[in-house]
């Protein structure tokens, strides 16, 4: 079960790199509060699953994130 807010954040990366050609090692996600909870849920998301279009951002900056 994956929360809308995770398939868009997932969509907007692969808008990033595969539509406008941007490199993930070019990409910093931020998140403040419980968009740094989002942060840490994409890259963790990323980092366990394997997609052959889609790869871990470069970076992650986390701002007073709500996570356990």
């Amino acid at each position: 079960a994956f929360t809308a807010q995770l398939i868009y954040a997932l969509s907007g990366l692969y808008c990033l790199t595969q539509t406008l050609g941007c490199a993930a090692e070019n990409i910093i996600v931020v998140g403040d509060s419980a968009g740094g909870h989002l942060a840490i849920a994409l890259r963790r998301y990323l980092i366990r699953e394997s997609f052959p279009l889609l790869h871990v951002a470069r970076g992650t900056i986390l701002l007073a994130p709500s996570c356990d």
